[in-house]
């Protein structure tokens, strides 16, 4: 499909459809919803609308009306009302612009933002989203395969090659106005050079398309990484309770097991990252992300429980390997003031502990008598 119409500003027909407040399985036409009174109006909000290829067309019956509906809108409406600023933009044109298309496009957008309540005005771009590029809600590919819609900025593809794998590319694609030939009169009946020249055609578009994907894999992991610091922290969690339950030093304080958890990332997104490159090229970009998603939380929580049983086997080996000492020993000599305290979980093993002078005096003393 090529169609090089304004894909942002040709704005397509549609109708709108009505659910039930109540009931969403009760949906109406627009027809069906003028012919209600106010009253069961009130009981419907629009849900969906159906486009159709076909351009809306402007005259001057259409535009006052919607030129009427907006002022009536907009009659009592201050500067912080929604679309207010496209209101005014409108009634302050020049008056010898005011014939101009540019005008009553601008007129019939704000009109369907307002009166219909959609966040954006149908246009080519919608009618080839809604028929043809619809995705699976939960992988992201195409319900459609082997397409290739050329708008006049923007180009959509997905095809299956002769090994089963799914390809897809989208983005901007401006090499259109330069063209390209499938086969002429003196090719039509040369199978080779058709498939050719629709392979040259095919390889273009994804290569152009190249740098948005790559971009739009980047945009995803961005909007991912509060979900990677959340899993950090909870293997960090996970890492401290298990360290404090088993009285061992090497993430006693959570501030420790975090930075444990974190260590992990690095290495995990390379590992993740080479994988996710292998696969692209054997079950396709997609499909590769979401395993990559899925490995990646996989990877991490291996090695924290590598970690674990290492530090663990290591434990069994030296039981003293920098055991905790939960309460501190203190001794107190009742004799002198209440400096004299001695932490003996600060003191090494063997070590003689001299409390004072004074007591290394009196116990010279009583040598000397002896």
């Amino acid at each position: 499909i090529v169609d090089t119409r304004d894909s942002q500003y040709d704005y397509i027909k549609f109708s709108a459809k009505y659910s039930n407040n109540d009931d969403t399985n009760i949906v109406i036409t627009e027809e069906q919803y003028q012919a209600l009174d106010g009253t069961q109006k009130d009981n419907y909000k629009i849900s969906d609308v159906e486009t159709y290829l076909e351009l809306v067309t402007y005259d001057e019956q259409s535009n006052e009306k919607y030129f009427d509906y907006l002022k009536t809108k907009f009659k009592d409406a201050s500067d912080s009302t929604t679309n207010y600023s496209l209101y005014k933009e409108i009634i302050d044109y020049d008056d010898d612009k005011k014939t101009t298309e540019e005008y009553y496009k601008k007129m019939y957008a704000l009109y369907v933002l307002t009166y219909y309540n959609l966040s954006s005005v149908p246009t080519i771009v919608t009618y080839y989203s809604q028929h043809y590029l619809t995705q699976d809600a939960n992988t992201g590919a195409f319900d459609n395969t082997n397409f290739l819609v050329i708008l006049d900025e923007l180009v959509v593809m997905s095809f299956t090659t002769n090994k089963d794998l799914v390809i897809e590319a989208y983005g901007r694609y401006d090499s259109i106005n330069e063209g390209f030939i499938m086969f002429d009169d003196a090719t039509k009946n040369d199978t080779d050079t058709i498939k050719r020249n629709v392979n040259l055609v095919l390889l273009e578009v994804y290569n152009t398309t190249e740098s948005t994907r790559i971009l739009g894999i980047l945009m995803t992991y961005f909007r991912l990484m509060p979900y990677v610091l959340g899993l950090l922290i909870i293997l960090a969690l996970l890492l401290w309770s298990f360290a404090r339950i088993r009285n061992r030093m090497y993430a006693y304080k959570f501030f420790e097991a975090f930075k444990i958890s974190s260590s992990f990332l690095i290495g995990t997104s390379f590992v993740d990252g080479i994988v996710l490159f292998i696969l692209s090229f054997f079950i396709g970009i997609n499909n590769a992300y979401m395993i990559s998603l899925w490995l990646f939380i996989v990877i991490i929580s291996i090695r924290a429980l590598i970690l674990i049983i290492f530090e663990e086997i290591a434990y069994k080996k030296d039981p003293n390997r920098d055991a905790v000492v939960s309460t501190p020993i203190t001794v107190h000599n009742p004799d002198y003031d209440e400096d004299n305290l001695v932490d003996l979980s600060k003191v090494e093993t063997g070590t003689k502990v001299i409390k004072n002078d004074k007591v290394k005096d009196d116990e010279d003393e009583k040598m000397e008598l002896m």
